[in-house]
C-alpha cells in the first residue's frame, strides 16, 4: 500500500514538472520575442558578426520546438532549451565577453539542469557552463582577441543598455513567474499527500480492526484473545491473584442453522455475542473462536463462587428466547472454566482444560458449567 502511495506520488511529481515544463515554454516565448527585438536594435549600433548566425538560428529553432512541444517527449523540449542556452551563452562570451548577456543565458542552463535533470545531468551541464567561460577568458586574456571599436564603446550604446533591461527583466520574470508557479503547485501537491497519508492511515485502521475483531459479531479476534490471555496470566502471576478462562459452545445452534438458515444462524451468533458481553465486567474479554463457539477471559477472581456466578449469569442471558421472523429461537450453552494457576501454568494448558470440562458437559446432559479449581471439578 505504502509502494503504490510513493508511485502515486512519484507520478504527481513528475506531472507539476511536465505542467511547470509548459508555463517555462509559455515564458520563454513571450521573453524570446522582446529579446529578438532588442536584438535586433542593438544591429543598429554593432557591425555584423558571424556569431549572430547562430543567434538567429537559435531564435528560430526554439519557436519550431515551442509549436511542437505538446508532440515532443519530456526530454527532447529540456534538451532543446539546454543546447539554446549553450548557444547563446558561448556566442555571448565568446564574441563580446563580460560586456554581453552570456551569463544569463548561463544561468538559466544551470537553473533548468537543477529542476529537471539529475544531479550528475546537472554536473556536465555545470562543466559544459565553466568551460565556456574559461574558453573565452583565455581568448581575451591570452589569445589575442580584442572586442572591436564598438565593443569598447559597448556602455555608450544606448541599444546595449535597452538590450541588458530587456534580457535581465525577461530572465528575472521567468525566474519570478516559475517560482509563483511552482511555489502554487507544491502546496497543491503537499496537500495531495497529505490526503494520501490520510487514507492510507484510515485503511491500516480499516485493516488492522479486521484483523482484531470478529467480522459476524464484532467481538475481539482470536488473535486478541490470545494476546490478552497471555497478559492476563502475566498480570496474574506478577500479583498473585487468580484467573479464568471459560470456553462456551452453544447447544441447539445447529437446529436453528437447519431450520431456519445461515441467516437465522448468524442472527443468533450476533445476538448471543451481545448478550455475552453484556454479562461481562469491564475488564473481562470475550471472543468468537469459531462457528458457534466462544471464548471468555476473566481478568480476576477471588473464589470459585465468582465462576460459578458468571456461568450462570451466562447461561441465563444466552438462554433466553428471541424472535426472528416471528419464530421464537432458543439456544443453551454449555460451558467449561479452568482457573490459573491452579488447572495449568501456560494459556494453551488452560484452553485445553476449558475445553475438556467443556466436553464432559456435552456428554453429561449440556446446558450447563463444569469447574476446574484447584483440583477439583464441581458444577
Amino acid at each position: 500500500m505504502e509502494a503504490k502511495a510513493s508511485i502515486n506520488i512519484q507520478e504527481s511529481v513528475d506531472d507539476l514538472k511536465e505542467r511547470a515544463l509548459d508555463k517555462l515554454s509559455i515564458y520563454l516565448s513571450v521573453s524570446a520575442v522582446f529579446l529578438f527585438v532588442a536584438f535586433l536594435y542593438r544591429l543598429t549600433d554593432v557591425d555584423w558578426q558571424n556569431a549572430y548566425y547562430l543567434q538567429f538560428t537559435c531564435f528560430f529553432l526554439f519557436v519550431i520546438v515551442f509549436s511542437v512541444r505538446k508532440k515532443l517527449s519530456y526530454k527532447v523540449t529540456i534538451y532543446s532549451y539546454l543546447l539554446f542556452g549553450f548557444i547563446v551563452t558561448a556566442t555571448e562570451f565568446i564574441s563580446l565577453g563580460l560586456s554581453g548577456m552570456g551569463e544569463i543565458a548561463s544561468l538559466f542552463c544551470i537553473m533548468l539542469s537543477f529542476f529537471y535533470l539529475d544531479r550528475k545531468s546537472t554536473a556536465v551541464v555545470a562543466l559544459i557552463i565553466i568551460t565556456i567561460f574559461f574558453y573565452s577568458q583565455y581568448q581575451f586574456l591570452y589569445a589575442g582577441h580584442t572586442p572591436s571599436a564598438n565593443d569598447l564603446a559597448y556602455m555608450s550604446w544606448r541599444s546595449a543598455w535597452v538590450g541588458r533591461l530587456v534580457a535581465d527583466t525577461a530572465f528575472f520574470m521567468i525566474i519570478g513567474m516559475s517560482v509563483y508557479y511552482l511555489q502554487d503547485q507544491i502546496i497543491s501537491l503537499l496537500l495531495k499527500v497529505e490526503r494520501q497519508k490520510k487514507t492510507i492511515e484510515a485503511q491500516k485502521k480499516q485493516i488492522e480492526e479486521l484483523a482484531n475483531r470478529d467480522a459476524l459479531t464484532g467481538l475481539p479476534s482470536v488473535r486478541v484473545a490470545d494476546h490478552r490471555l497471555e497478559e492476563v496470566l502475566w498480570c496474574a502471576k506478577e500479583q498473585r491473584h487468580e484467573s479464568a478462562l471459560l470456553f462456551l459452545d452453544l447447544d441447539g445452534f445447529k437446529t436453528i442453522n437447519d431450520t431456519y438458515g445461515h441467516a437465522a444462524g448468524d442472527e443468533v451468533l450476533k445476538r448471543v455475542a451481545r448478550r455475552i458481553s453484556s454479562a461481562l465486567r469491564s475488564n473481562d474479554i470475550a471472543c468468537r473462536i469459531g462457528g458457534d463457539e466462544f471464548l471468555v477471559i476473566v481478568e480476576k477472581i477471588a473464589d470459585r463462587r465468582d465462576i460459578e456466578k458468571l456461568c450462570q449469569r451466562l447461561i441465563n442471558t444466552i438462554g433466553s428466547p428471541m424472535t426472528y421472523h416471528n419464530a421464537e429461537l432458543t439456544v443453551g450453552v454449555s460451558i467449561g472454566a479452568a482457573s490459573y494457576p491452579h488447572c495449568a501454568k501456560s494459556s494453551g494448558g488452560l484452553r485445553l482444560k476449558a475445553d475438556e470440562m467443556m466436553y464432559r458437559v456435552k456428554k453429561s446432559g449440556k446446558n450447563n458449567y463444569l469447574i476446574s479449581m484447584e483440583g477439583l471439578v464441581s458444577a
